[in-house]
């Protein structure tokens, strides 16, 4: 309801077609997003902005899925995962892969949400970790 609806979608056509980029790229979130109340549009919205704006530019990727948990590791997991959280809502399960990467286990992520250095936040059926600042 935000920027899916056909006008909307001809609009931002309108904009690339100036612009005449190589490539453009239709996101749904699949993370929490910063604004609240934000959802994946639906499949056929996704589906018409895909044909609408790949009439103007030549390569338009979707991004609609999980993009996995390849994080990198430092060696200090408390900083690694602030660092993460900062810039990447972590999903529990990425978070889980991490620690035992890391050798390390919950505890750190339980201490860190009691001194409040990230938070926990539900989206789309997943459990997810934010830095809080």
């Amino acid at each position: 309801g935000l920027n899916d609806k056909p006008k909307a979608i001809d609009e931002i056509s309108e904009i690339l077609q100036q612009l005449n980029p190589d490539s453009a790229y239709i996101a749904v979130p699949t993370r929490p997003p910063a604004e609240k109340g934000i959802s994946a549009a639906a499949p056929a919205s996704v589906n018409n902005a895909f044909q609408t704006i790949s009439a103007v530019v030549k390569n338009v990727e979707l991004l609609t899925g999980y993009e996995g948990n390849a994080f990198s590791f430092t060696g200090n997991t408390r900083q690694d995962i602030l660092n993460i959280t900062a810039v990447h809502p972590m999903r529990k399960d990425a978070v889980e892969v991490f620690l035992d990467k890391a050798g390390s286990d919950w505890e750190i992520i339980d201490k860190m949400l009691e001194k409040g250095e990230i938070i926990q936040s539900e989206f789309n059926g997943h459990t997810f970790y934010l830095r809080n600042f």
